[in-house]
């Protein structure tokens, strides 16, 4: 059951069921026409096609929220994956005679990740223990939050790990592809609860 915004939609090629995101709303979507399978950089089966629109669903807001949620919490441990190994990599990888961990350009970055990631972790788990608690706009606004630090860390944190690995980090069958090409197709496919931009204005003038 993929939920998206046509054309493209994950898992379209296996599913039986179409959620349309449009307007901060859910809806029932019946194929236009036939699925033509497209390859993705995650590996899913994704498709190309047009949905008839159906009736709204009831409880959208909560239901993107949650899927935010989810989505930005497997961003936060994908990418934490990937600057964990990393790091082990740098501790053993030698040149001039030394760890590649020891030097500043490459220990730097993997701190900075580090940090990032740990920010992107701390709002989703806040996300998280006020699903039950605040209200759907409050929600709305923790989860945007959340899920705009989880997308932005993980992505530098994917730059940050293909940099630390070099050229065996992009092959098929190195340490990084396989978590990066992951996080890259979910950043790029999760729908947004409201626009970040909007959340983090809101929150900050509610805090001076």
């Amino acid at each position: 059951m993929p939920l998206a915004t046509p054309p493209l939609l994950p898992w379209a090629a296996d599913a039986d069921l179409f959620l349309e995101c449009a307007e901060g709303q859910i809806f029932r979507g019946e194929p236009r026409g036939p699925v033509i399978p497209q390859a993705s950089l995650g590996g899913e089966a994704w498709g190309r096609l047009e949905l008839d629109r159906g009736p709204a669903l009831p409880g959208a807001k909560r239901a993107l929220a949650l899927g935010a949620i989810a989505g930005a919490a497997y961003l936060v441990a994908a990418a934490n994956r990937l600057i964990e190994d990393a790091a082990v990599y740098a501790a053993g990888r030698q040149q001039f005679g030394r760890p590649i961990g020891e030097f500043q350009a490459v220990a730097h970055p993997l701190a900075d990740a580090s940090m990032r990631l740990a920010a992107a972790r701390m709002l989703t788990r806040a996300a998280a223990c006020a699903f039950e608690t605040d209200s759907p706009d409050s929600l709305q606004r923790r989860t945007a939050i959340a899920r705009h630090s989880a997308h932005r860390a993980a992505l530098d944190a994917v730059q940050t790990g293909h940099q630390v690995f070099g050229a065996v980090g992009i092959t098929l069958e190195g340490p990084a592809f396989f978590i990066t090409r992951r996080i890259r197709g979910l950043a790029a496919q999760l729908p947004r609860t409201t626009d970040p931009g909007d959340a983090l204005g809101a929150t900050h003038g509610r805090a001076r």
